[in-house]
């Protein structure tokens, strides 16, 4: 989904994918040889390839976006083995739409249900859902600052 000027809802948190194919200061952080150099070494593998960058913005008082495996939006990937990685562009705090992770999810099975993107009614549902697959009744997540 793509966030349209006058087409959006602009109460809700904006995305544009693949910024870097437009922008050449996106494409400078999206595509930097380190960054990839990293996610490859973290995947144990040889090399790495940018799949999608999104540029996330998100204006005062929006709603959060629901936890989530990226995996589950790129389902024809396979093996469904990838890294994401989260670069704050400014400085920013927890209401200012940071990153929230679940401890230990990143060895959970693959989800396949989506679920409300933006400003689901409980942002967490989807995290507690896989946890309790998982047998985990109580996950731990943790703020990105």
């Amino acid at each position: 989904m793509n966030w349209q000027l006058g087409e959006s809802d602009p109460a809700k948190t904006r995305q544009i994918c693949n910024g870097w194919k437009g922008d050449l200061t996106i494409a400078g952080t999206a595509l930097r040889a380190d960054i990839g150099r990293a996610c490859a070494a973290l995947g144990h593998w040889p090399g790495a390839r940018l799949q999608v960058d999104n540029a996330l913005w998100k204006p005062p008082g929006a709603g959060s976006i629901g936890m989530h495996q990226d995996c589950t939006y790129l389902s024809w990937l396979s093996p469904r083995e990838m890294i994401s990685c989260w670069i704050a562009l400014d400085d920013t705090t927890a209401d200012g739409g940071t990153m929230q992770l679940a401890k230990g999810s990143h060895c959970w099975k693959s989800t396949e249900e989506l679920g409300e993107f933006h400003d689901p009614a409980d942002h967490q549902a989807l995290m507690r859902t896989a946890a309790a697959r998982e047998g985990i009744d109580d996950p731990e997540s943790c703020q990105w600052l």
